[in-house]
C-alpha cells in the first residue's frame, strides 16, 4: 500500500496521527531498563525499529538514544489499538505505555552498548 493511502487510512480509522504533539516521556529507556521493576507502569516514545505480528498479538522494539525495548501488543488488551498497531511501518515514531514484564527467555530490552 503507497504511503499516502495508508496515511489516509489511519487518519479516517484512528484520527490525525500529526496532532499529537507532545508525548510525556518521563524516563530513557536506558533509564527504565536500570531501574526495572516488574509490572511497573512506564511511557516511552521512539521510533519503530522492528515488529513481528502473532495473530492476536505482535512484538515490536521501540529505540531511543540511549537503547531499545520490547513492545508486546495483545488484542484483547488493546481493541483498536491493535488494529493501528498492525497499521505501522518500521520507521514510525510512537509513543507506547504499559506494565513491564519479562519474557520467558528473561529479555525486557537491551543496552546499545551490549
Amino acid at each position: 500500500m503507497e504511503y499516502l493511502e495508508k496515511l489516509k487510512k489511519i487518519k479516517t480509522e484512528f484520527g490525525d496521527p500529526f496532532l499529537e504533539r507532545k508525548y510525556p516521556k518521563p524516563l530513557s529507556i536506558k533509564e527504565i531498563l536500570q531501574e526495572f521493576k516488574e509490572a511497573k507502569e512506564v511511557k516511552l516514545a521512539g521510533r519503530l525499529i522492528s515488529k513481528r505480528e502473532h495473530g492476536k498479538s505482535g512484538f515490536a522494539h521501540i529505540s531511543d538514544c540511549s537503547g531499545k525495548l520490547q513492545v508486546y501488543a495483545q488484542l484483547n488488551k488493546l481493541d483498536t489499538g491493535y488494529q493501528l498497531f498492525k497499521e505501522l511501518d518500521i520507521g514510525d515514531i510512537v509513543g507506547v505505555g504499559g506494565e513491564l514484564f519479562k519474557t520467558r527467555r528473561k529479555m525486557i530490552g537491551s543496552d546499545p552498548e551490549s
